[in-house]
């Protein structure tokens, strides 16, 4: 006869039940603003970018979707459901990588589905497209042996991505060539490693002088016109950015990120505090929740500190004066910086970085934790109050989209409901 003891409860045990249900209440609401998103003109006319005004930024996809859609005659419903798949499919690619790496690493994966990583929001845009090519960039460049065909895998990849969307280049770019300058496995002469750095660099440049103007903005619109006959320009965010000039672009985000915020000065102060916490989070979680025959080594958490620190100078334009849309920049950062710290052996993570900024990171590190201990109870507190919003940042939406919100959302509405009913 089996004899059964008591049931173990614990601290982990009850937030992996929280975590779960709140999952479950974010795949819902995930759900039902994908369905809005795939009519909205305005994020799908991010794809719709093409070379017919001329060459110009972000048009590399979009013109093999317009060759494809006068090849075969198709109509404005069959490219929607192109452009659908395409987002969802890479959306799907996207969270089947990190819980499979996770999973097999044995790391802690309540990161995951919060509010500023994989449920930001915004699934039919170009953002988990490029995070999926970034894991096949760094697959490839681990595991082709040969030194040429690896180059021009990765080469190739990266300009066709930094043509599909210019904010490529700063996630997807700089740590590919800080590997192609400091990676002592790779068996190149240091001048074949600079010109393949400044090949990439160069492309960058020239997609940011092909920027467009209003006449290859107009020349876009009226190309799609007979499948698409709203107004592409009026309505099409993406397609009508194009034709922005650039000090005036820098100006609006500046003080759209800075200036224009709702609650004041305590709006201007809880941004840098949220993205100082997402830090503290997405660089401490999986060692304070540190899981039995975890693959986690003693040097892991300055490695994965100093590639976020990394990719977050990188992302600095972008936080600052080349968007304002906070949710998709932190999904760049946090995404890549993950993939970098998943796929990337260690012995390579800790060569490329040089020695003075490993001992950099780990010192403000150290100040870190001597002021806010990372306790599993801090911790936890922060996985349930710390998210971003996807455009600029308002306090109230974030609080609505924290696991803390859509939970108690959840149940203030099932009580609300049986109120109702008695």
């Amino acid at each position: 006869m089996i004899k059964r003891g008591p049931l173990h409860f614990s601290f982990t045990n009850a937030f992996n039940f929280l975590m779960l249900f709140y999952t479950l209440l974010a795949c819902r609401n995930l759900y039902v603003d994908t369905m809005k998103e795939m009519t909205d003109i305005g994020l799908i006319s991010e794809f719709l970018v093409n070379y017919q005004g001329g060459f110009v930024r972000r048009g590399l996809l979009g013109e093999i979707l317009y060759q494809i859609s006068l090849l075969f005659s198709l109509d404005s419903t069959t490219i929607l459901y192109i452009i659908n798949f395409i987002s969802i499919a890479c959306f799907l690619g996207v969270v089947i990588f990190f819980v499979y790496q996770f999973l097999k690493k044995r790391y802690n994966w309540w990161i995951l589905p919060l509010g500023f990583f994989l449920a930001n929001g915004w699934i039919i845009r170009k953002d988990y497209l490029m995070v999926l090519m970034l894991v096949a960039i760094i697959y490839g460049y681990i595991h082709l042996k040969r030194i040429y065909p690896k180059l021009f895998f990765v080469i190739l990849m990266e300009a066709v991505l930094i043509l599909t969307h210019e904010a490529f280049f700063f996630f997807g770019t700089p740590f590919i060539i800080l590997l192609f300058l400091r990676d002592k496995n790779l068996n190149l002469k240091r001048e074949v490693r600079s010109l393949f750095s400044a090949l990439l660099i160069f492309l960058f440049l020239i997609v940011c002088y092909f920027k467009g103007n209003a006449e290859t903005v107009s020349n876009i619109s009226n190309s799609w016109s007979p499948l698409f006959p709203e107004d592409l320009v009026q309505d099409g965010g993406t397609i009508k950015s194009l034709g922005w000039e650039t000090l005036s672009t820098f100006k609006f985000h500046f003080r759209v990120n800075f200036v224009t915020l709702n609650y004041g000065f305590i709006g201007l102060l809880v941004r840098p505090m949220a993205l100082f916490f997402i830090y503290y989070l997405a660089s401490r979680i999986l060692f304070v929740f540190r899981t039995p025959r975890s693959e986690l080594q003693n040097n892991d958490k300055t490695l994965l500190s100093s590639i976020l620190v990394f990719q977050f100078i990188m992302l600095i334009p972008m936080f600052t004066v080349l968007s304002c849309d906070t949710g998709r920049v932190v999904l760049y950062w946090l995404s890549s910086s993950y993939i970098f710290f998943l796929l990337i052996p260690r012995e390579v993570l800790g060569s490329i970085f040089p020695q003075w900024f490993l001992r950099s990171v780990n010192i403000v590190n150290e100040k870190i934790d001597t002021l806010l201990l990372p306790t599993k109870g801090f911790m936890a507190l922060l996985i349930l109050f710390v998210t971003i919003t996807p455009v600029f940042f308002f306090i109230d939406v974030a609080m609505r989209r924290s696991v803390f919100g859509v939970v108690g959302t959840f149940v203030s509405d099932i009580l609300r409901s049986i109120m109702i009913i008695f």
